[in-house]
């Protein structure tokens, strides 16, 4: 045996050879070894079972031994359970000839139970290096929960195919179809708490239950309903809808306004019968401001395009909202209206009114004015000249640079007013000018100036049939039939 001195964080090629008395014999391959310490680390420490969010491991040498490939062994430990809780790990990574570090991956496992965090301890093992002092390392295992709708009795998957990209949506209201022509196995007759209380709706991974409104439900057509999506980024993100438990009532995200917490001020869906008991026309935002009917009766009541609509005479059909309390420095207008006849060249269909009145109105040559009593008022060419069907106008409005008008989900225009009153006081249909001739279906208000991105997807959100994509109607697991035959 000859004793040879190396190298610190070195990697050196050895071959064996073996004598006796039929002679020498020489190893076929080649073998390395490394002066070089290895370490484990956890770069990504977290794994979780809600939406297998993985972890991560990384076993790594010294950048100078990198000249042969090292397989690397290791012992896994921790109070995790392994094929329970994680996947299995092999019990060696090879760091491959030319790199520096390997990744072991922690990939858990949804088990549906209801679990404490547990983790997962790996330990480097010998081997043809040597071990330095970072030699354990840590993954942390969330653990799962139970998931929210077990006990119903069917689930349906809806996919948001019809995203249109641009930046993430955040807390985005979708509205959602129901009926029996339109999706594969639902029946209005499976609803077990009459007429809708046990409905539900949970993110992608059954563990969040999502808040929702009900603006239409029509047992003999199509039912809409407002889901408050918490994230939507792709074409491939999807939610499930819950039905099928008896003995519940409406839950109370569906009365509160939690629909529209993502700083909606006002949201009116136009679906009460304006001869109802004063104010008639509810709003559905957190903190409501209900509006009043002017002069209107049960024929005001219409069909709408994402349910029911206001129709308005051009005489003296009105909505007023009262002091909605605001004054702020962003802000977003978004209307559902349809035009009828013309009984002047404009027709006023907004109005936030204070001691300077801020107004939008339409012209028959399609343009959508807006403008407040300080300002010129101004008039851009939307488009808007088509009387049959309901229109989506949006106007953006930044207090200290302009406002931006959209149609039908499409930049149209700009316009140098900054429109920057207190709201104290609202109509809809008329306000100190020729009164509109026609429908609105939806109105709402938001304290923050929407994106393009918003827009364009609440308009065709609203228009696509194909935006929301429906599975066919799936058990959920909760209820069953057992049989006995004697």
């Amino acid at each position: 045996t000859t004793a040879v001195s190396t190298v610190a964080d070195t990697a050196y090629a050895y071959r064996t050879r073996g004598v006796n008395a039929q002679g020498l014999h020489w190893a076929d391959a080649a073998s390395a070894f490394i002066t070089g310490q290895i370490t484990v680390t956890a770069p990504d420490p977290s794994a979780s079972e809600r939406g297998l969010d993985t972890g991560t491991f990384t076993v790594s040498r010294p950048l100078s031994t990198t000249q042969f490939p090292v397989r690397v062994s290791f012992s896994v430990g921790g109070s995790a359970v392994e094929d329970t809780d994680y996947q299995s790990l092999p019990r060696s990574v090879l760091i491959p000839a030319g790199d520096v570090s390997a990744s072991v991956v922690v990939t858990p496992v949804d088990d549906s139970d209801d679990e404490n965090n547990e983790d997962v301890i790996l330990t480097l093992g010998g081997g043809p290096y040597r071990i330095g002092t970072t030699n354990i390392a840590v993954v942390s295992l969330e653990g799962g929960e139970a998931r929210v709708f077990t006990d119903w009795r069917e689930k349906l998957k809806i996919s948001m195919k019809g995203y249109t990209g641009g930046e993430p949506l955040t807390n985005f209201p979708v509205l959602v179809a129901f009926s029996e022509a339109g999706v594969a196995g639902f029946a209005y007759d499976n609803f077990s708490s009459r007429p809708h209380y046990d409905l539900r709706f949970s993110d992608a991974n059954e563990f969040e239950s999502l808040p929702y409104e009900v603006d239409t439900w029509n047992t003999g057509g199509v039912s809409f309903v407002w889901v408050r999506v918490p994230r939507i980024s792709s074409t491939n993100d999807f939610i499930w809808a819950f039905w099928g438990r008896g003995g519940l009532g409406a839950p109370d995200f569906t009365l509160d306004g939690s629909t529209w917490s993502n700083r909606f001020v006002d949201v009116w869906h136009m679906s009460q019968n304006p001869t109802n008991t004063t104010p008639q026309i509810l709003d559905s935002a957190p903190v409501p401001h209900h509006c009043t009917a002017e002069n209107m009766t049960g024929d005001n009541l219409v069909t709408g395009r994402l349910g029911r609509a206001i129709s308005f005479d051009g005489v003296n059909d009105r909505l007023t909202g009262g002091n909605l309390g605001q004054d702020p420095a962003y802000y977003t207008i978004e209307i559902w209206a349809k035009r009828g006849g013309i009984i002047s060249s404009y027709q006023v269909f907004l109005g936030l009114a204070s001691a300077n009145s801020v107004h939008m109105w339409a012209y028959e040559d399609g343009t959508v004015g807006w403008g407040d009593s300080d300002s010129p008022w101004e008039g851009r060419n939307a488009g808007w000249t088509n009387k049959t069907g309901y229109h989506y106008i949006a106007m953006g409005v930044n207090t200290e640079v302009g406002s931006d008008l959209y149609f039908d989900g499409a930049y149209r225009a700009s316009y140098g007013i900054t429109a920057q009153e207190a709201w104290n006081y609202l109509t809809l249909g008329m306000d100190g000018g020729p009164s509109f001739v026609g429908a609105i279906d939806e109105a709402r208000l938001s304290t923050v100036k929407r994106s393009a991105n918003w827009i364009r997807n609440c308009w065709s959100n609203a228009v696509s049939t194909n935006y929301c994509a429906y599975g066919r109607v799936l058990p959920a697991g909760g209820y069953g039939t057992i049989l006995f035959v004697q």
